[in-house]
């Protein structure tokens, strides 16, 4: 425990000299409303951030982030996610290759192959810049977006009749 901060997990191991700690198994961190998860991490006691390659899992409540690896500033409360990051809040679903998460402005800034799906909507929009604000429900697209709508349509399927039906109809 460190201030607002609680950690458990299987086994640690702490460098005194660096006031690290080598988390192992099952890792949660908790601060306030938000929980973070991963399998293997490491936290600095100084710096007061957390980080994991073993794949990272974080919510705080309304918005989930989830990366093949990633840091979290206790301090900033800020992540840094990257590596197949996606992002899943109330209205939006983004994918990208790097994000970087604000909890006090619930600002996301989203880089590299970003897509963003629009829950409620039938439109995705691509590009390789998004800045997402979550609360205000604000989207700024830069970097060559392009906007996707997906068009809604019936299909019906025809079957033509079988031998017994054409039977009948003589």
């Amino acid at each position: 425990r460190q201030d607002n901060v609680r950690i458990s997990c299987q086994r640690a191991l702490q460098n005194l000299d660096a006031n690290e700690v080598e988390l192992i198994g099952d890792v949660v961190i908790t601060q306030d409303t938000l929980v973070v998860k991963t399998t293997r991490g490491m936290y600095n006691g100084n710096e007061r951030v957390a980080w994991s390659s073993s794949g990272i899992f974080l919510h705080d409540g309304h918005t989930t982030l989830t990366a093949d690896a990633g840091r979290y500033e206790t301090r900033q409360k800020r992540a840094r996610f990257s590596s197949h990051v996606t992002v899943d809040e109330p209205d939006a679903h983004i994918r990208a290759s790097n994000l970087v998460y604000e909890r006090d402005s619930a600002k996301a800034v989203a880089t590299g192959d970003v897509l963003v799906r629009f829950k409620g909507e039938n439109a995705l929009v691509t590009g390789d810049s998004v800045v997402h604000y979550i609360e205000r429900k604000f989207t700024l697209f830069s970097a060559a977006p392009s906007l996707w709508q997906i068009d809604t349509t019936v299909c019906l399927l025809y079957t033509s009749p079988s031998p017994r039906d054409r039977t009948r109809s003589r």
